[in-house]
Parts: C-alpha cells; sequence; structure tokens
C-alpha cells in the first residue's frame, strides 16, 4: 500500500510546536523503509512536546508494523490500530487492540470490507482512520468491478486484472459493541468531479501495476472533527494541494475537495494528521525530500495555510504509520502546579478545583530531557469537591535539569499526565556565597534563602580557634566587621537545617 513508512521524532520541534500540539496524546512510529520490517514503537507525546517510548509492539498473529491509530472516546485505556503491511494494496487489514499503557497488543479479527457484488472486490483502507467522540473508529473502503483480460506486452500473454466502477465508502467501527470489525459501510456521494479524479487516478495507478503501485498523492490520513457541530472528517491532499472533507458521515456522506487560497509552502506527500486548537489541523511532510519532517498549520474549514511551519529536524519519508491522538482531559482539574528548587531539595506544589475518582498522584522525576521517567513517590488524593492543595519534596535532585510530572491515577486504572515542569537544579544553590574575598575592612555571606532557625556563623583562624559565632535565623545576608581582625586565613562555617557547609575567607592588610 505504500512504499516506505515514517519515522517521526519530536524532540527537535521549534518552542512554538510545544504549545501547539495535543498533549497526554500517542503515536505508533516505524523507521526506514518497509522493506527494513522494522517494528512500531508506541510512545507518549509528552506535555513538553517530547517523546516518551512505552513499548515495541509486536501482535500474536505476527504483526509489528501498524498505522492508522485511533482511540475509543469512552475507553482511555485502549488505543485502536491496523496492520501497516498488507499482501496487496486489495488486502484486507487487521484491527488491533492497544493497551495505552503496556503496548500489550490484541488482534481483533478482519476488518469487514465493504459490499462487493459479484464481479467485484474490495478493501478497507490501513492508513487511512481517525477516532470520533462517540466510541468510533471512521476507516475509509473502496469497491471496484474487476475483469481480466490477456497483457499481449508479454511473451507468453497473460491474463491481468483490470479494475474500474470505483465506489468509495465511509466505514464506522463501533468499538464497544461484541463485533467491532464489523464495519457499517456508507457509499460516498463522490459526484464532485475534483473528489471522483483522485479516486481514478488511485485506480489507474493499480492497473498500471497491480504488484507494486504508484500510489502518489491521495488522502494519507484524516482527522475527526465537528464543523458547525456536525461530524466530519478532513484531509489535507500535499500533492494535489487540497483540502479533502467528507460530511454527513454518520448517515449519507458526501466527498468534496476544495483548493484553498492559501496552499501550503511546497507540494508533497503529507503523512499522519491531527487535530489542534482553535479549528486548526497539522499536516506532517513525508516526502523524503529536504523538507521531510516539516509539519504545517492549517485552517480546518478552509485548508488555507495559516504560515506556521515547525520543524522536527528528522528526515521523514512517504507513509503515515504514526498518528497523533487528540488529547485525552486530566481526570482532575488542575489548577496550578509548580516545582522549585530550594536548599537541598525541589519543592513540588500543585491545586486542583474539582476530583472525582481519582486515586493518587504518582510524582515522576526524569533526568534525560523526558525520555525516561521514575516514579519518586506518590500523595493520596483526597477527591474533595471543591479541591485540594497538595505538596511534595524531592530530597534527591540531580545536579542540572530535573523534568517533573504528576501521573493522575484514577480508581478506574487510567491514568493521564500534567504539564511537564522543570527545574534547573545546581550545586551552588547549595552553596553559601562569600564577598568580598579577600576582604579589608568587612565580608558578606549571602545565603541561598532565609535561614531557618537555630543557623549559625562560626569563623575559625588559621589554628582552628573559634573567634566569631552568630546567629543567622530569619536572615539571607548578613555582614560582618573586620577592621579589628588580623590579615590571614580564616574558616567560616554555616549551619542551617541540619547540615553545615564551609567557605575560606581571606583578609588583606
Amino acid at each position: 500500500m505504500k512504499n516506505v513508512l515514517l519515522a517521526l521524532g519530536l524532540l527537535a520541534f521549534t518552542p512554538p510546536l510545544l504549545a501547539q500540539i495535543p498533549t497526554n496524546s500517542y503515536a505508533v512510529t516505524s523507521i526506514g523503509t518497509a522493506a527494513q520490517r522494522n517494528p512500531s514503537v508506541l510512545q507518549l507525546i509528552l506535555p513538553s512536546g517530547q517523546m516518551q517510548q512505552i513499548r515495541t509492539l509486536e501482535a500474536p498473529d505476527g504483526a509489528t508494523i501498524f498505522d492508522g491509530l485511533g482511540h475509543n472516546s469512552s475507553d482511555p485505556s485502549s488505543l485502536f490500530a491496523m496492520n501497516a503491511i498488507l499482501a496487496t494494496p486489495l488486502s484486507a487489514p487487521n484491527l488491533y487492540r492497544i493497551d495505552r499503557e503496556s503496548g500489550l497488543t490484541t488482534v481483533l479479527g478482519d476488518i469487514e470490507t465493504p459490499p462487493a457484488p459479484f464481479g467485484s472486490i474490495s478493501t478497507a483502507f490501513n492508513f487511512i482512520a481517525a477516532g470520533g467522540d462517540n466510541s468510533d473508529y471512521y476507516i475509509a473502503g473502496l469497491a471496484v468491478s474487476v475483469r481480466f483480460e490477456l497483457d499481449f506486452s508479454v511473451f507468453p500473454p497473460v491474463l491481468r486484472p483490470v479494475l474500474s466502477n470505483p465506489r468509495f465508502y465511509v466505514g464506522e467501527l463501533e468499538l464497544n459493541s461484541p463485533n467491532p470489525t464489523n464495519a457499517i459501510w456508507r457509499l460516498a456521494d463522490t459526484s464532485d468531479p475534483a473528489a471522483a479524479a483522485i479516486i481514478n487516478n488511485y485506480l489507474t495507478a493499480i492497473n498500471a501495476n497491480p504488484a507494486n503501485p504508484n500510489l502518489s498523492g491521495g488522502p494519507r490520513d484524516w482527522v475527526f472533527v465537528r464543523e458547525n457541530g456536525a461530524p466530519t472528517l478532513k484531509s489535507y491532499l500535499g500533492v494535489e494541494g487540497q483540502l479533502l472533507t467528507v460530511s454527513n458521515i454518520r448517515s449519507a456522506p458526501v466527498v468534496r475537495v476544495t483548493t484553498p487560497a492559501v496552499p501550503l509552502p511546497v507540494s508533497a506527500e503529507l503523512g499522519a494528521m491531527f487535530s489542534g486548537e482553535n479549528n486548526t489541523l497539522y499536516a506532517i511532510n513525508t516526502d523524503g525530500g529536504p523538507n521531510a519532517g516539516e509539519i504545517y498549520q492549517i485552517d480546518a474549514t478552509t485548508g488555507n495555510y495559516l504560515n506556521v511551519t515547525l520543524n522536527s529536524g528528522v528526515g521523514l519519508f512517504r507513509g503515515d504509520a504514526t498518528t497523533i491522538l487528540p488529547n485525552r482531559p486530566l481526570p482532575v482539574t488542575l489548577t496550578s502546579f509548580e516545582a522549585r528548587a530550594e536548599r537541598a531539595s525541589v519543592a513540588l506544589r500543585w491545586a486542583t478545583a474539582t476530583e472525582e475518582g481519582t486515586d493518587n498522584f504518582r510524582v515522576e522525576r526524569s533526568t534525560d530531557n523526558g525520555q525516561t521517567w521514575a516514579a519518586i513517590g506518590s500523595v493520596k488524593a483526597k477527591n474533595a469537591p471543591q479541591g485540594r492543595t497538595y505538596s511534595f519534596v524531592d530530597d534527591a535532585p540531580q545536579t542540572g535539569l530535573n523534568y517533573y510530572r504528576l501521573a493522575i491515577l484514577d480508581f478506574d486504572g487510567s491514568l493521564a499526565f500534567s504539564p511537564v515542569r522543570s527545574v534547573d537544579f545546581r550545586a551552588a544553590q547549595q552553596t553559601i556565597s562569600v564577598y568580598p574575598n579577600p576582604a579589608q575592612d568587612y565580608f558578606a555571606v549571602e545565603l541561598p534563602q532565609l535561614a531557618a532557625p537555630g543557623s549559625t556563623l562560626q569563623v575559625h583562624n588559621s589554628l582552628g580557634q573559634q573567634i566569631w559565632t552568630q546567629r543567622l535565623e530569619g536572615q539571607r545576608t548578613v555582614r560582618v566587621n573586620t577592621q579589628s581582625w588580623a590579615a590571614g586565613v580564616y574558616h567560616l562555617k554555616v549551619s542551617t537545617n541540619g547540615r553545615s557547609e564551609a567557605q575560606k575567607l581571606v583578609i588583606q592588610p
């Protein structure tokens, strides 16, 4: 169905992307050409825009490369996908359920293909899919008439199939039904000339080379949106520079193709699409050329390019083995989440406006740019109707950047993540500052924060004799007069919070 698969990396996204892409989302990625058969990896898209690997995927039937990632709006624990590698362009894909936390993959069976009367064959496309807002999963299908003709261009002549009379279908899988692979297929109205041309081009490519057709252009993915309140499917066709809209998807689908007034800055194959905020779509350039990896922001109604191009910083290839899902709302309403470096620790504080059915807040830390996370503690949720304020102290932060997030667990086992906060924890935060040094008439000691009760400053001379002591409670900067002190080397000791820090001081004549 396609020659190569998409590899997507979000680590190098530019800052504007971090504020715009959906977070608490998931992606399946496969690196390299399809011939390499590199397995898909399920990844979580972090609020920072980075990706966290969950698991390399493998189904019990041996499938390892997946596409068309979708979700069940009423079951946050599950994702759904189809096998990305098919035997022929008209093979039927299997449907799989993927546990979003563990990555364990279950085969649900072959997807029922569209109606195909005698003399016809049909298929369900494995690379076009989107989860809706009613526990449904929308796919695309095609039924064609088939006849056989002798091909005299080879010797001896052989019979080859010729496909004609294409009928485009929109399929709806009811994910909560006992048989989710039994699709409800609705024949789409493709009387729009531009829509009909796209389907006919697809058929022409298969007839030209049934074993390995050159399937350039057309939809590579679609996105579920509500347009004026009505469930609608959208796809930007990068090669054609057009916007495909499928309306009335739950009754009598109508396909129309329009040409945006403001096209994208390039003409290219576009792989995975996903929705953003404020009626926007994003499409990923996957043509393998110099612009591969660019992500374009598109108006969902007009298809106009919104003059926002984001670059993933990696070379991508034709295909759409990655799909980014709409974000899942948090099970609680967080009004704030802060992380702040203190003397030798990092204090986390968060507040909620509402809580219901929440078990606990698992505090997680990453020290490798969000690639891996480790639980460092948990706080039991109070499930207070009006919300609560919580706190947690990381007593052992690492020097450098520490990233923190909350894994919010519900009693039903579902999980969501808070935004990520970072703290640049430096060794200097744990030391006192002494200046001027060398000193003459005075020196000052500056503490990282207000001194705790019982804090003291002690000064010893080079013989180890204590010549000065002072209480520091409630102070951050203290000044000591040294006009009567002899020139030489002195040793300062600040004791606070059960620990001591020392600095050397030189007094000049």
